[in-house]
């Protein structure tokens, strides 16, 4: 195992996926002797690769219970092409269909429960509600008397966060006002000396000590200042504990503002200063040699004192100012929608209806019955936990059909359901398309795996037809209305095989000599291309126009165009706007901005299709999210995994 099969475990992993481990090139191990009395059979050698393997896997835990198989594709080719069923037995392939049929089941069990419960939950909910309205009336009053209490403690709360905000913001804007102050500290200084002393270098101690006294409040006010804040919003926060609120979410500023530093002390010579001034002065110097001597320019100090204190201020000034901004959005705004919110819900409470005994008993009555219809399924949707083991195979046990566990009759309702929507929607295609009670629908496709799916799907053939299908090779015919020569023709017994008829052609030569013997292409209603791979768009796109040998004919019948995509799980969740807005818009534009049909599925679901459709009235429309998911209730669609509201609303939105 490498690195790079690691890092595709941990995301198949990271999204809870089933996964199924199949080591290929099973014809290549073959006997081999160790020495004379050591030999390893083909079986032996078989049992040691998959124990090494299994070693790999075991450091994850979620994957102890992973099968894994040993295939070999060749010998199951020459299943296919030959119908040797020995080369199938030895193929390992006959294992890998009964582990991913039991997969499979696995996973409809866990789903169908899944959605079972929800249901149940949702009527227990619906039950719940129906009982409580006969003590509505009784509690209303009590109800309103518990607001109220609410309401009054937040406004108190609210009254007291914005308040002190205010105080602690005008307190500190004031203290912050370095204007005043540099007045104040320039007087103070000034007054320390003369200007006819300012010389004297004998009062530079006094005045250096002011100046550090200076500096030290500097300090303290930037202490007091980030101590005041940081305990105001803690008390703020205790108020958001007690009501049981959660502080918002706010960007965090960087408190490390910028430190004080006081100017540089300049120092000029006393005899400089001497010579300009009079003989008065020059007497306060005793002997010449203290001419000199150095001394503190004070004046030149005090100026860039200022220039200090603003580098010092503007920056706390500003984290003040996120402060009171952060209060606001973190704090006072919340709690007042909140109690906006409670203030509404009084009011709501005081205009509920009052109703009669007949209206009681009928509701009574209702939950009843709701009860009575879950009753039977509630055991079902309580088991916590569904078995993940997987049966060992057996060969014998792989000819036996195992019965459902589960053969509620609702379940099978809601695996109909998904089947019906299949159905309808490709009909409803194409009846677009056409109008004839017959439909000859040409599907192109050069993937046997993606055509056989599709057909087994639509038209629900028994064991025996499906067998035949698996046998024909493209070109062939499905339903013909008249003989056919030369290629395999094949009617499937159903409902289907008097309406629907298929040409089934592949991107080789044989089938495109087929297609120009006849004018299939004209008279068929539909054509029907399968697209491989949607989600690589230019794979898509290079794979329909370059590779396709039809793409003539598809171009030149543009009109009765049906684009197929089988795999539209692909564009789950919060990829749904990339399948319309890159895949699918992408491919339609080599159709000249023509009207091309699409059908998408995965298994039995078509709910991507309502998607793109609803979704192309977002422009034309100026439809918003909460329009398009309004259409989406109004046709009864689903809202489980993965077209939940939440999905719906952000990929519209996405799309908006």
């Amino acid at each position: 195992m490498k690195e790079t099969d690691r890092k595709i475990l941990n995301k198949i992993m990271d999204a809870d996926q089933k996964i199924i481990f199949v080591q290929t090139c099973k014809g290549a191990v073959v006997d081999s002797s160790l020495g004379k009395d050591t030999a390893d059979t083909v079986e032996t050698r078989l049992d040691s690769f998959k124990e090494e393997f299994e070693k790999l896997i075991r450091p994850y835990a979620s994957l102890k219970d992973a099968p894994i198989v040993q295939v070999e594709t060749n010998a199951a080719s020459q299943y296919f092409k030959n119908n040797d069923t020995a080369a199938w037995t030895e193929s390992g392939f006959e294992e890998l269909v009964y582990v991913i049929k039991t997969v499979a089941k696995q996973l409809q069990k866990e789903y169908t429960i899944r959605n079972l419960r929800k249901v149940v939950d949702e009527v227990n909910a619906l039950i719940t509600l129906v009982l409580s309205v006969g003590k509505e009336e009784a509690e209303k009053k009590t109800s309103i008397e518990e607001q109220v209490k609410k309401l009054d403690k937040y406004k108190k709360y609210h009254d007291k966060i914005k308040h002190t905000k205010e105080q602690v913001v005008t307190i500190w804007n004031q203290k912050m006002d370095y204007n005043n102050l540099y007045t104040l500290y320039e007087r103070e200084l000034s007054r320390m000396f003369a200007s006819r002393y300012d010389f004297n270098y004998l009062r530079d101690t006094e005045f250096t000590m002011k100046t550090n006294e200076i500096g030290e409040k500097m300090y303290e006010i930037k202490a007091h200042m980030l101590d005041n804040l940081d305990n105001a919003r803690s008390k703020f926060k205790e108020y958001f504990d007690d009501i049981g609120l959660d502080v918002r979410r706010t960007d965090i500023q960087n408190t490390t503002v910028k430190s004080f530093f006081l100017p540089n002390m300049k120092k000029r010579r006393v005899s400089d200063a001497v010579g300009g001034v009079g003989t008065s002065a020059k007497s306060l110097l005793s002997k010449g040699s203290e001419s000199a001597a150095e001394y503190i320019d004070k004046a030149q100090f005090i100026k860039d004192l200022k220039s200090s204190m603003e580098l010092f201020f503007i920056p706390l000034i500003e984290h003040l100012q996120w402060w009171d901004k952060t209060i606001a959005t973190s704090f006072i705004e919340p709690l007042s929608k909140k109690i906006n919110s409670i203030e509404d819900d009084i009011t709501n409470i005081d205009k509920v209806s009052d109703f009669d005994e007949v209206q009681y008993k009928k509701l009574m009555d209702i939950s009843k019955a709701l009860h009575n219809r879950v009753r039977e399924v509630t055991d079902l949707c309580n088991m916590e936990h569904i078995e993940q083991t997987f049966p060992l195979y057996a060969k014998k046990s792989y000819a036996r059909e195992k019965s459902i566990a589960f053969t509620n009759l609702f379940l099978q309702m809601c695996n109909r359901f998904y089947e019906s929507m299949f159905h309808n929607y490709y009909f409803k295609k194409l009846s677009i398309l056409s109008k004839n009670s017959k439909k000859t629908i040409v599907l192109v496709d050069q993937n046997f795996g993606n055509h056989f799916s599709f057909l087994n799907k639509l038209l629900r053939p028994d064991n025996e037809d499906a067998q035949r299908l698996r046998t024909l090779e493209v070109p062939y015919v499905i339903n013909p209305q008249n003989p056919i020569n030369d290629i395999d023709s094949f009617v499937v017994k159903g409902e289907f095989a008097d309406t629907l008829t298929f040409y089934v052609v592949g991107n080789n030569e044989k089938s495109l000599s087929f297609m120009k013997s006849g004018s299939i292409f004209d008279e068929a209603d539909a054509i029907q291309v399968m697209i491989e791979d949607l989600h690589r768009v230019g794979s898509a796109l290079v794979d329909l126009v370059e590779r396709n040998q039809f793409f003539d004919y598809i171009k030149r019948h543009r009109e009765k165009l049906l684009l197929t995509y089988p795999g539209g799980a692909y564009f789950q969740k919060s990829r749904l706007h990339i399948m319309v807005i890159e895949a699918i818009g992408e491919i339609n534009k080599i159709f000249d901005d023509s009207e091309i049909h699409w059908f998408i599925y995965e298994g039995f679901e078509v709910r991507y299709n309502y998607f793109y459709e609803i979704s192309k009235g977002i422009m034309p429309d100026d439809l918003e999210p909460e329009d398009c998911l309004k259409i989406w209730k109004t046709l009864y669609l689903p809202l489980d995994e993965p077209f939940t509201e939440d999905t719906l609303l952000e990929q519209f939105a996405e799309l908006a």
